[in-house]
């Protein structure tokens, strides 16, 4: 069905300037990872795996230990796995996904957008499909930061596209998952604290659960239970296919925006 254009350009213009602000920082520190990284593994990088304590806490952060050394497929994993990456992606679509109805819902404006001549469908695809293409725009910009870092240090036009496009599309079946969860709990919850901290609970818990069982065994049982099980940058870029665990991802995600777009359309407008 066709998109409101009145309800996307009023997200849109709500939205437009912190979704810049989430693109411009992961521009940044993916051109810095992938300027800095090289250098400092040549440097050092053998050096610290032969550190215990080191090479486990790479192995819990990347997923898969890292081998012999650090190659260009342990470098481009760790830029798209690394903490602050993951922070600033979820981040943005955490803020971007409780806008509605949570957001509207504490600042006590609900019942003047459910007073607007559309439907709430109308309202849940018009934020869904703009969270959709700022995601794509925000994952974008941090290729172009990373692709930008690359060619610097090499001094010439050499960058694995393909290898980084099969990373992103794992990367993004894990931005729907956790906005899918985020627009449910943004549905369930008539306080925007609440959804945001519960949204953060999951996330962090599942990058905790999936560092812990690279590194205790009884954990790695209850792996799967972390999205972050589903997300593994370095095997893809050592060959492995993306496409179930983004489609598991995916389904994830989808099933929770659904539950959430049912639970939109029967919320009432809570009493002040």
């Amino acid at each position: 069905m066709m998109m409101n254009s009145g309800l996307l350009y009023k997200s849109y213009r709500e939205s437009r300037m912190s979704i810049l602000a989430f693109a411009m920082a992961l521009f940044v520190f993916q051109w810095l990872l992938a300027f800095i990284l090289p250098s400092f593994a040549q440097q050092m990088g053998e050096s610290l795996l032969q550190i215990p304590f080191m090479r486990t806490m790479l192995t819990g952060l990347l997923g898969m230990d890292p081998g012999s050394g650090l190659t260009s497929e342990v470098l481009s994993a760790f830029a798209w796995g690394h903490p602050v990456v993951l922070a600033v992606v979820w981040t943005q679509e955490i803020t971007f996904c409780t806008r509605m109805p949570v957001g509207e819902i504490d600042r006590g404006t609900f019942d003047m957008i459910l007073a607007m001549p559309v439907s709430r469908w109308d309202i849940y695809r018009s934020e869904t499909f703009l969270w959709l293409c700022s995601g794509v725009f925000l994952l974008l910009f941090g290729l172009l930061g990373n692709m930008t870092g690359t060619v610097i240090q090499k001094g010439v036009f050499d960058y694995n596209f393909h290898k980084a496009l099969r990373i992103l599309l794992n990367l993004f079946g894990l931005y729907l998952a956790v906005g899918g969860f985020t627009f449910l709990m943004s549905a369930i919850c008539n306080r925007k604290s609440r959804a945001v901290s519960l949204v953060f609970s999951v996330v962090v818990g599942s990058f905790f659960l999936n560092f812990v069982a690279r590194l205790w065994e009884p954990a790695s049982k209850f792996a799967f239970l972390s999205l972050m099980d589903y997300y593994q940058p370095m095997e893809v870029g050592r060959g492995v296919s993306p496409l179930v665990n983004t489609l598991i991802l995916s389904v994830l995600g989808t099933v929770a925006w659904v539950a959430g777009g049912f639970i939109f359309q029967k919320k009432d407008v809570p009493a002040t």
